[in-house]
């Protein structure tokens, strides 16, 4: 019997599909054991992908990094440029305050253009029971000399006791052992001014020797005399507060609040032209 190829061949092509559909069924199994070939393959394949998503992870930390440091080193220069500001207006302001200081004082030369004033700063003090020294930075090597008037814009301070080289002690008008002439502004008789030891803690000084028959209210101004001692005419003393009359009328008294206030004094004038007082 002679077989027929072309059945044979349909025959085999059958078969084939039918391993195909079965090695197909199998390999879509839920439990189905990967084979060494496909293992290979996979991790042929997974490598790359591993690497360049590894990859990626870094350049984005990277960047994170970058971007991290980039923000501290703003905020670092935010930092210096603050600071910066603030010592650059804390400068300012401390210009601005010492050019205020020594406008004050200076604008004395206004007040006293007829004097050669030399313009000191208070570094010290020497406040007690019985003294009230100021110590200014300023001596013989400036033209400082001793019983030289020391002014401010405000009024009259005291006067140069004792001097070195860069240094000088200034006895104030509220020393104990401050006496000198003075008037009244406006009716122009002739007081003494005295230190008082009950007084100067609160910047006043006494009147005393008042003429018999004057009184004084409440604001009348105290200035120098420049007759006898050492402070030349005009400068102001302060202002009358209080009237107390005494038992005998020449021993009527006047307490008088002083022009300058000694716990704000920090620069002051001494005038050097002291032979001058008029």
């Amino acid at each position: 019997m002679k077989i027929n190829k072309k059945i044979i061949y349909r025959i085999i092509k059958i078969l084939f599909a039918i391993l195909i559909f079965v090695a197909i069924s199998l390999t879509n199994g839920k439990n189905r054991k990967v084979t060494l070939f496909e293992g290979i393959v996979n991790d042929i394949i997974l490598v790359p992908q591993k690497i360049a998503h590894t990859f990626n992870l870094k350049i984005a930390k990277n960047d994170e990094a970058f971007e991290i440091e980039k923000l501290k080193d703003e905020i670092k220069e935010l930092k210096n440029e603050n600071r910066n500001l603030s010592q650059e207006l804390t400068n300012i302001e401390a210009t601005k305050s010492e050019n205020l200081e020594l406008k004050k004082v200076l604008n004395v030369k206004s007040y006293y253009d007829d004097k050669d004033v030399i313009v000191c700063d208070i570094v010290g003090a020497e406040i007690n029971n019985w003294d009230a020294l100021l110590i200014i930075n300023k001596g013989f090597k400036d033209g400082i000399r001793p019983n030289a008037p020391v002014i401010t814009k405000e009024g009259l301070v005291g006067y140069i006791t004792t001097c070195s080289d860069n240094s000088a002690k200034i006895v104030t008008i509220l020393d104990s052992t401050s006496t000198f002439s003075a008037r009244a502004t406006e009716t122009r008789e002739e007081v003494i001014v005295k230190g008082d030891i009950a007084l100067k803690n609160y910047n006043r000084v006494k009147l005393t020797q008042i003429p018999i028959g004057v009184t004084y209210g409440s604001g009348d101004l105290i200035e120098t005399s420049g007759i006898g001692g050492i402070y030349p005419k005009g400068i102001s003393v302060g202002k009358v507060i209080s009237f107390e009359k005494g038992i005998n009328p020449l021993e009527n008294t006047a307490i008088v609040e002083t022009s300058v206030d000694f716990d704000r004094v920090e620069m002051v004038a001494v005038i050097t032209n002291v032979g001058d007082k008029e």
